[in-house]
Parts: C-alpha cells; structure tokens; sequence
C-alpha cells in the first residue's frame, strides 16, 4: 500500500499534524532536530505543530488522553495503553525496541548489595493524583519491581512498601516549537534529584527505588547512590516490558482522512532510524538535548544496540502484550483488549516501501 491507495480528504484543518514525543530514545527526535519530519510532511501538502506550542493543561491532555483528531504521539507506552482502554481512537502504527526494564537504586552506604538483601527493608512506590493521565510512573515502577524481586526470590510481601505521594507540576512553562528547546541540564537534573521518591531515599525515609536507566546513572554520578541490579543485565528480553517498547500511536481520524501524514510521520522517522544506525555519534548528541542522560558520551554507551526504526518485531508485540496485561490485572486500565486489534501494519509497511 502506499500513500496513493489511501483516499483522504482534503481540509485547511486536516494539514496539520500535531504531534508530541516523550524524552526517550525513538527516531523522531532525531527528525525533527534534522527536519526531516517538515520535509515529509511538505512533500504531502503538510506541516506540523508540537503540543509543547500549547498552554501547559492543553499539550498535557492531548498528550496523554490522545483528544486531538489529527495526531501522533510517539515515547512510552503506559499513556497510550491507558487512553485506549478509556476509548481513545488511537492506533498503534509502529513500535521501537528498548533493551531496559529498569533498575534498583539504593544510598552507597547503605550496606545493601543484593537483592536478597531487600528484605524487610523499606521500597518506595509513588502515587499520582493526576486525573488528567495515567500514573504511568507509579505502574513502570511497580512492573519493575515486581520482576526485580522476583529474580531475588521476593515478593512484595517480603518488603515493606512505602508510598510516596508525586508532586504534580503547577508551572505554565512558556510555549517552545520542539522538545529541545525545553530540556536544558538543569532540568533533566531537577528531574532526577526533585522525585519525591529521591528524597526519600537520600533522608534515609525509604530503602531503596525503581529508577530508570537515565536517572539511574545521573544520581550514581553524585557518589551518594548505586545500582544494584538492573534488568537489562539479563538474556530474557522480556524483563524490559516495564519500560518497552516504545509507541507511535496515531489518531483514527488521521489515519481515515490524511494516510499520507501518518506515512509521512514514518518516513521520517525511518530516515533518521537509517542514519542514526550509522552515525551514532552524532546521533547522540542530537539524543542528549532531549533525554535525561547527563552528556553524549552516556548517550552513545546507551544506544549501542538500539535499533531506531520503527517495526512491529514479535519481541516488541510480546513486551506490549506482557504491559498490557499487567496494567489490566494491577488495576491500571479497567478494559482489555487484544494488541492485535490495536495494531494496524498498513502505515508502516507503506513508509518502508
């Protein structure tokens, strides 16, 4: 199929896209700082809009609840899974692998090196308030731990859970035209050291964390804190179901009336898969303005084995599927629903072609 066998009707509204992307590493980030992704799109009649260009409650709705007829969202998986079970018309259009499911964080002096010796110790577990989105974190976190324990010989009836309350960002940052321009070092750091959970941590309230891989290496830099175990060490690749895969989910009505955008969307995205592939250098340091690793270096050591283009690989499918599931038994999502059904290839296949 190519974009010719779709029929779409034409509108002054329907020529835009308005997309987001999550500061994690998937190709489009590299598209847009390239703009490759205003290239497609200009080869169809088309331009694109970044939520970030919206007031603060208006890009973070669209954002997680997928509102926006003419949309694609592309980074974690947890918020799309969520909006969808909600009935959300969105539609999965592409996956990218991501080879880390998480990792334990403790204090470097805390006399804890393995994960038996978690037990009966205190594991903090964030809660979210939010009504406007998933508690993505919270569930990315309690996925991870629940493996991690298990690899331990633990369960959660082995620890003593401590929830710890998020706090929920009130600030109107000004509108920016891409994600790079909102992510500077200071902020990927107040990230890191701010999380509620991380204070608890470092005032010795809780034991240990789950943390994830960017996180994990800008608060091991400080001296005060280590890892002690991480999924990704592991040859079962479905321990990184917590974190991965990544989603690019696309509006229905997008995909009925303007095909060639979505396909668009994708070809960029290929595009920068390919160079990204070759020239991981430069790659991350494009990565590095948009992701919580603290310098390119410890970007390029992350994205060794990384493979940027989009793909529906069975692995990813399983992972997804392994997500969803928990998200449906954990309380996370109150409909399920077959991945297959939410899946459609057509897009993808007509971009690779």
């Amino acid at each position: 199929m190519t974009a010719k066998d779709l029929s779409f009707q034409t509108s002054s509204s329907a020529r835009v896209l308005n997309y987001s992307i999550c500061p994690v590493f998937v190709a489009s980030h590299v598209a847009v700082e390239l703009g490759w992704l205003d290239e497609e799109l200009a080869s169809v009649g088309a331009s694109a809009r970044y939520l970030g260009s919206l007031t603060m409650d208006e890009q973070n709705i669209a954002h997680h609840q997928h509102t926006l007829p003419f949309q694609i969202r592309d980074g974690g998986n947890i918020p799309p899974t969520w909006s969808h079970a909600r009935g959300a018309e969105n539609v999965v259009i592409g996956t990218t692998g991501f080879n880390s499911g998480g990792q334990i964080v403790v204090r470097a002096d805390s006399g804890i090196y393995t994960l038996a010796d978690l037990a009966g110790r205190k594991v903090a577990l964030s809660r979210s308030n939010a009504d406007y989105r998933a508690d993505w974190w919270r569930a990315n976190s309690e996925f991870g731990l629940l493996l991690l324990l298990r690899l331990g010989g633990l369960t959660f009836e082995d620890v003593e859970l401590i929830e710890i309350p998020a706090i929920e960002s009130t600030a109107q940052l000004p509108p920016v035209s891409r994600l790079s321009e909102r992510w500077p070092q200071t902020e990927r750091e107040s990230l890191a050291f701010n999380l509620p959970e991380v204070v608890a941590l470092g005032d010795g309230r809780v034991d240990a964390i789950f943390s994830n891989q960017g996180r994990s290496e800008i608060l091991e830099k400080t001296g005060r804190f280590k890892v002690i175990e991480d999924l990704r060490r592991y040859p079962d690749w479905t321990l990184n179901a917590p974190s991965g895969p990544y989603l690019i989910t696309a509006s229905r009505t997008l995909l009925d009336q303007r095909p060639e955008i979505a396909i668009a969307f994708l070809r960029s995205s290929i595009r920068a898969g390919r160079w990204i592939a070759d020239n991981r250098r430069e790659a991350a340091v494009i990565l590095n303005r948009v992701t919580y690793q603290t310098t390119p270096a410890d970007v390029l050591r992350d994205i060794a084995d990384i493979d940027f283009i989009p793909s529906f690989s069975n692995q990813n499918l399983v992972n997804l599927t392994l997500l969803k599931d928990f998200l449906f038994d954990h309380g996370y999502i109150g409909y399920n629903f077959e991945i297959n059904r939410w899946i459609d290839d057509r897009f993808l296949k007509a971009a690779l072609s």
